[in-house]
């Protein structure tokens, strides 16, 4: 039963994931910078509620690097209805030290790095 109430709750997530990864991976390719950034911001939100917010701090630290690279585009806050910001629900999970290392990665990692992590991190 309890594996059931898993299920339950990750199976959305999971589909969302996937779907994001497959956004990301075109949007990639289209050179579409601004909805990689989103797309990364919404997959670190994903890869934080699965229990890996590390991951999660990666995705958001550099959609947050790539949203200063293009100067700004659209905000993440516009798409936020009653989720948390990846980095908020991270920082509740994780001492500082344990955040600032994922984040200084996503900051400091070549993008296609990143987008390759990203993309590949569900068949892990």
């Amino acid at each position: 039963m309890r594996r059931l109430s898993t299920e339950h709750r990750t199976a959305p997530h999971d589909e969302a994931e996937e779907r994001l990864r497959r956004a990301l991976q075109i949007g990639w390719e289209l050179e579409n910078l601004v909805g990689v950034a989103t797309d990364l911001h919404w997959l670190g939100r994903v890869a934080v509620a699965q229990g890996r917010p590390e991951d999660g701090v990666v995705f958001a630290a550099a959609a947050s690097r790539l949203r200063d690279l293009v100067g700004g585009g659209l905000t993440v806050q516009l798409y936020q209805f009653d989720v948390d910001n990846p980095v908020d629900a991270a920082r509740r999970e994780l001492s500082d030290a344990e955040f600032e290392r994922p984040w200084a990665i996503g900051h400091a990692q070549p993008l296609d790095d990143v987008v390759a992590q990203a993309v590949d991190s569900a068949r892990e």
